[in-house]
């Protein structure tokens, strides 16, 4: 017994053709909350020298940000405050390096 078998073929738009919304910070505690389970996209310096954390925009970063700011968010407070000093650290760099 045979079967034929169709395959559907799907064109899929290129990458960068998809806009990605981004979401940008300047509060350090937060994003080290963040950055516990998104990755963090890049770091830039504002017109006023301050440092801006960036991370792509999903649903999941969305209802973390609403989370914190609500006082529901959890963490583990190890990984937090490691987080945290790390984030400081970057801080730190990113100001350092670009002067």
């Amino acid at each position: 017994m045979q079967f034929n078998r169709t395959e559907e073929v799907r064109q899929e738009a290129p990458v960068e053709d998809v806009p990605i919304s981004k979401f940008r910070s300047k509060d350090v505690s937060l994003c080290a909350y963040l950055v516990v389970n998104h990755p963090l996209s890049a770091l830039e310096i504002d017109e006023h020298g301050k440092v801006v954390f960036i991370f792509v925009e999903t649903d999941l970063l969305k209802k973390d940000v609403d989370d914190y700011f609500r006082g529901v968010a959890q963490v583990s407070p190890i990984r937090y405050a490691a987080e945290l000093q790390n984030m400081r650290q970057l801080i730190h760099s990113k100001l350092h390096s670009s002067t």
